[in-house]
């Protein structure tokens, strides 16, 4: 590595910078052995992204790199303040290594030194080094990362995480939450009571006794309606991450660059990955569509519906009505206001419908792409991934081994087997 940088670099200020907030850390040419079995302490709670550090690391020009031992993806070596350090991500999370030895050292050698600055312990020295570290993170993080990210979205350079699987568990467990609340019905309230002996009882009650079944029924449907509306939400979100995975596996969609697709609209989103004309997906769209806009974009837009009917005036001789400066099909908009339903419920209709969409998802011309999104891989936003994923895809048992085959690979990757 070279500390020096090209005057005309871009990037070069920055990097000064970075160095000049790492100058206790020293690059190590020769690394002491056995340190592996130094004293480690668990980054993963201080830095939430690994890879971020390993980024401020390498900036830096400041560490070393370390041949990773077993369930090992990398590490560096690097002095701090003299003593002989290690960062490395392995299999169970981020660590910090630090000689012991080493430490106890310099703290013989500090008794002239004022008492605030010196490395009392171990302890002491990680703290300061983990600050340290912080401080330098965040810099890279604003000067570097951000910028890197913004330019990636309209390269080939970015994978698109896979989160299939957690989203349709949240999707589930909202939806059998719903369930527990679905027993019994408004027509089922007894409006009888008995004694502890089961006859009849003709004596008078309070009101309070007499409508708390209706009151209990009535907050059982009000929370099944929450849920249901939280079911609905959850499957869109879902529904949207499956398009936004199925980009870089769609001949039209790939076309475009990440960035301009995320920044389409649900509707535009799906009409670029399903662009056939057969009947059932031109149904399938309508009606996903009609859902999308009756119970997902008024909840997800903080419950202001469109066309100016949750913005209303009052008007003098006439009461309240919605605003009608804004339009509808042409026509002033001047309808009753709308409120927020105080027991929100989901038509009966929708649920059966979302286990049908999902049948057809598998049968669809996207059928190959769900199925190496239902394998849980993340998806490489790349034109040759694009090209590769659709030559193979021609024959469904080649198709096969080739998922299982990078399935594997994954695996092995995660397990740091590699």
């Amino acid at each position: 590595m070279n500390d020096s940088w090209d005057e005309n670099d871009p990037h070069s200020e920055a990097i000064n910078i970075l160095q000049k907030r790492m100058r206790n850390f020293e690059r190590l040419d020769s690394f002491p052995s056995g340190w592996s079995l130094w004293e480690k302490v668990n980054l993963s709670g201080d830095f939430q992204y690994p890879e971020y550090i390993l980024i401020t690391l390498i900036l830096s020009h400041r560490v070393s790199s370390l041949d990773p031992l077993d369930k090992m993806q990398w590490a560096c070596g690097f002095l701090y303040r003299g003593v002989p350090c290690a960062i490395a991500l392995q299999k169970t999370g981020l660590r910090l290594f630090t000689s012991s030895q080493s430490v106890e050292t310099i703290a013989q050698t500090q008794s002239h030194i004022p008492r605030s600055e010196q490395s009392r312990s171990e302890s002491d020295l990680q703290a300061v080094l983990i600050a340290e570290l912080n401080g330098a993170l965040n810099f890279v993080e604003k000067r570097f990362i951000e910028k890197l990210f913004v330019e990636s979205t309209t390269t080939d350079s970015i994978f698109l995480r896979n989160d299939y699987q957690s989203l349709r568990e949240m999707y589930l467990y909202f939806r059998e939450k719903s369930n527990e609340y679905s027993h019994g019905s408004k027509d089922a309230i007894m409006w009888e009571f008995r004694d502890n002996s089961g006859d009849r009882v003709s004596a008078k009650f309070e009101i309070a006794e007499i409508l708390a079944p209706w009151f209990e029924q009535r907050e059982r449907f009000r929370k099944k309606g929450y849920y249901e509306f939280a079911a609905v939400l959850a499957f869109f979100s879902l529904l949207e991450h499956i398009l936004v995975l199925l980009m870089p596996l769609s001949r039209e969609a790939s076309a475009l660059s990440l960035h301009e697709f995320l920044k389409k609209d649900f509707r535009e989103k799906w009409d670029l990955i399903f662009t056939g004309e057969d009947v059932e997906n031109l149904g399938m769209r309508q009606e996903v569509f009609q859902i999308a806009e009756k119970y997902r974009n008024l909840f997800s837009h903080g419950g202001v519906a469109k066309g100016g009917r949750s913005l209303y005036v009052s008007i003098r001789g006439i009461g309240i009505i919605t605003n009608p400066m804004f339009k509808r099909n042409g026509d002033p908009s001047l309808p009753f206001i709308e409120f927020l339903p105080e027991n929100p419920t989901v038509d009966s209709k929708v649920f059966p419908f979302f286990d049908q969409l999902e049948q057809w998802l598998t049968k669809s011309s996207a059928k190959f792409g769900m199925k190496f999104i239902e394998e849980g891989l993340d998806i490489p936003h790349s034109r040759k991934f694009a090209l590769d994923f659709m030559e193979l895809s021609k024959d469904e048992e080649k198709f096969e081994d080739w998922l299982s085959l990078r399935s594997e690979m994954t695996e092995r990757a995660m397990n740091f087997e590699l």
